[in-house]
């Protein structure tokens, strides 16, 4: 998470949760009146609720649980390694796009690339969050700021057309996953274990 966290500034406290990891990313600019069809928006619904499905609710699992979290773990595991197979099965056919730092909210998308789209631009994104499924997240938004930096860019898009379910499905994406990072540190730190949680922000 190092070089992830090398493009980022931290966010300020009081910005609510995100996730931010590196995902294989592609856009295009598209017209300022263009809307997201029914078919994908129902595409990104059935995505979002495959990828929830594979998100354990972690923290109560582990402290009320943990013989049961395990066990999730292991069966995570599997199925990630099942996933991986037909992943490289499926790029001899069609390779991913690079992968960039990305920092994710229900409410816009902000990347890091060597080339980017202006500023006011009208962006069609594709975000492949499980690369083993070669399916991707398409999300259209606009161009809010776009900032140089000594490699490329960090790009800011606000999102225009999510769609209810989809903004829904990503709202719980975002916050099972940061429940699940904070089990996971505070099972890997004796300390963190006997804080509470009081902040809904995740610093990486």
């Amino acid at each position: 998470m190092a070089e992830i966290e090398s493009q980022f500034p931290p966010q300020p406290l009081g910005q609510g949760v995100f996730y931010q990891s590196q995902h294989p990313l592609i856009w295009r600019c598209v017209k300022p009146e263009a809307k997201v069809s029914a078919l994908v928006c129902r595409d990104n619904e059935r995505l979002l609720k495959l990828l929830n499905s594979s998100i354990p609710s972690p923290l109560e699992l582990l402290e009320e649980q943990p013989l049961l979290y395990s066990e999730l773990q292991r069966l995570e595991l599997k199925v990630d390694l099942l996933l991986e197979q037909i992943g490289l099965l499926l790029a001899q056919q069609a390779p991913l796009p690079a992968a960039v730092p990305l920092r994710l909210t229900a409410q816009e998308l902000q990347w890091w690339a060597q080339e980017a789209p202006r500023s006011g631009e009208t962006v069609q994104v594709e975000v492949y969050l499980k690369e083993e499924l070669r399916r991707p997240l398409v999300l259209l938004g606009r161009v809010k700021a776009r900032e140089a930096e000594t490699h490329g860019y960090r790009v800011w898009v606000l999102f225009t057309d999510l769609g209810e379910g989809v903004r829904e499905g990503l709202e719980r994406f975002i916050f099972r996953w940061h429940r699940r990072h904070i089990a996971q540190t505070r099972k890997g730190s004796p300390s963190a274990r006997r804080e509470p949680d009081t902040d809904s922000t995740t610093e990486f």
